[in-house]
């Protein structure tokens, strides 16, 4: 589990794990741990429990009445930035990727066709 997340963050790809709170979530998150887990999981003992039911605190901030937004200010699900640095050229492919993937949806009123979608990937992965 610990190798599949460290890989995300080495690998980082925005095309694979997305941007802002989406990358945290499948990159670092509940999401790559699950599917880190769930493949091995009937290999192994295992039991689901509730860490509450253990005796440990998931936060200290809900005592003080407070989340992680309060205490740092931002929130990351609301975010457009990478998970990792990533290098410049990138960055742009995957920013006039999602450009064209969304706004101009909105503008022709339907998605691209599904053969352009596929060579313009290909085209924004190439280094």
């Amino acid at each position: 589990m610990i190798e599949q997340v460290k890989f995300n963050l080495d690998h980082y790809d925005p095309f694979r794990l997305d941007i802002g709170g989406l990358s945290v979530l499948r990159g670092t998150g509940p999401i790559a741990y699950s599917l880190a887990i769930e493949p091995i999981k009937n290999a192994h003992p295992h039991r689901q429990v509730y860490i509450e039911d253990l005796g440990i605190e998931y936060s200290f901030l809900e005592e003080r009445k407070m989340n992680h937004r309060d205490l740092l200010g931002s929130n990351y699900a609301k975010s457009n930035r990478f998970l990792t640095p990533i290098p410049t050229t990138k960055a742009l492919r995957y920013r006039v990727y999602r450009w064209l993937s969304q706004d101009l949806k909105v503008l022709i009123r339907h998605p691209i066709p599904r053969p352009v979608k596929q060579i313009f990937k290909q085209w924004m992965r190439l280094r």
